[in-house]
């Protein structure tokens, strides 16, 4: 048992889904409405929102540009049977509750490290630049490179290491 397994069934599960296998920020994940936001024909989810504190620290939620963010089939289907009044989870619990289900693992990791553990997982498998900035949400190659880029440097060894395995002479 691990600790998605603590978590199956509770008001944390689907943020967790969402962060693990789409990349969303919490805010973002906060501010979904479903069945709404969820696009089986595509196979997306519509981000169309996200929460934030204000100045005065206040939750508020903006709206912003539409994104389209692919979502696995079976985490859409896990969606659209939620219940007609599931209610989003607050950025606040997601955050709290995640840390507390992490350290009875005894894990030390944040509700955001699952964003990395996705990008990290999309730069793995090898996905282009431009793919995993749009999957992530960067404007820019600079982000994805100053976060990431120690992965991004052991992808090129290994395609180097392939590269190299490859092109004997005996090929050519």
């Amino acid at each position: 048992a691990g600790l998605l397994d603590d978590i199956t069934g509770t008001r944390l599960e689907i943020p967790v889904l969402i962060a693990a296998t789409c990349g969303l920020r919490r805010g973002e994940i906060a501010a979904l409405r479903f069945p709404d936001d969820v696009d089986p024909r595509r196979g997306v989810i519509r981000v169309r929102r996200s929460m934030s504190q204000n100045a005065a620290g206040e939750w508020i939620i903006d709206e912003r540009t539409k994104t389209y963010v692919d979502c696995p089939p079976w985490l859409i289907d896990k969606l659209l049977a939620l219940p007609p009044d599931y209610k989003p989870v607050h950025p606040a619990y997601i955050t709290s509750g995640f840390s507390r289900a992490a350290k009875k693992r005894g894990l030390d990791i944040h509700f955001h490290s699952l964003r990395h553990y996705y990008a990290s997982l999309l730069i793995s498998v090898g996905a282009p630049d431009q793919y995993i900035m749009r999957r992530m949400g960067h404007t820019t190659p600079t982000m994805l490179h100053t976060v990431y880029g120690h992965i991004m440097a052991d992808r090129d060894r290994q395609i180097t290491e392939s590269l190299n395995d490859n092109t004997a002479t005996e090929h050519i």
